[in-house]
């Protein structure tokens, strides 16, 4: 018996204790590996939230900006810069309000960004450090966010964050034009959308091209 014992233990390892072993060791594997997409996924959603609040700060400060640049643009008696300013302030307004409400949505109270110092010179001065700006969140932050809201999938942040750049676009082109002129732009009766933000130009328009709202949410700038 004691030979036989001997022979069918290692065989007993073999057939039973080894794939007991191998199947215990998958599952803790497959835990590890499940923890670490975890983990991975709630790192990945706290970068969502804080281009949220990068996105959410910006527009607060350059509504300030704007304000700004609109107080100069009276001084210096260019009352249809002033009218633009204060249309694309006012966008930049309902931009910092759709950035704060998704945070809510998301469970984080918006952070109140400080006050930046920003050089106020001319109103061509002002107009060329507007186009700038512009162009920056145009170009370049609302594509990074937008690259990684969609890494993430949220498509709430994808959506606004590519709403708001389309936005931003056009606040460009305006400011453009305006250096062009060197500040001596035509009268414009301004409407902003209450929903996206866009600023229109006309009376006429039924919708607006950015988010489709209706004539009866434009705001008479």
């Amino acid at each position: 018996m004691q030979p036989r014992e001997l022979y069918n233990r290692p065989l007993f390892n073999m057939l039973i204790l080894f794939p007991l072993g191998m199947f215990l060791s998958l599952i803790g594997s497959n835990f590890g590996c499940q923890k670490q997409k975890e983990e991975v996924k709630g790192i990945k959603q706290k970068v969502t939230i804080e281009n949220l609040q990068t996105a959410y700060a910006k527009s607060v400060n350059y509504e300030r900006m704007y304000t700004l640049f609109t107080k100069r643009a009276e001084k210096d008696r260019l009352t249809n810069v002033v009218s633009l300013y204060r249309a694309v302030s006012r966008s930049e307004g309902i931009h910092a309000n759709l950035h704060a409400q998704l945070l809510r949505k998301n469970g984080v109270e918006p952070v109140v960004p400080p006050e930046e110092s920003v050089p106020v010179g001319t109103t061509l001065q002002t107009l060329k450090l507007a186009a700038s700006s512009e162009e920056i969140e145009y170009g370049k932050m609302y594509t990074n966010l937008i690259h990684t809201a969609e890494l993430e999938k949220d498509s709430a942040a994808v959506k606004q964050f590519q709403m708001a750049k389309d936005v931003d676009a056009q606040h460009l082109e305006l400011f453009k034009e305006a250096v062009d002129r060197a500040g001596r732009i035509p009268r414009v009766q301004y409407y902003v959308c209450g929903e996206c933000g866009y600023i229109l130009t006309s009376e006429k328009t039924e919708e607006c091209p950015v988010c489709h709202a209706k004539k009866d949410r434009f705001e008479k700038i």
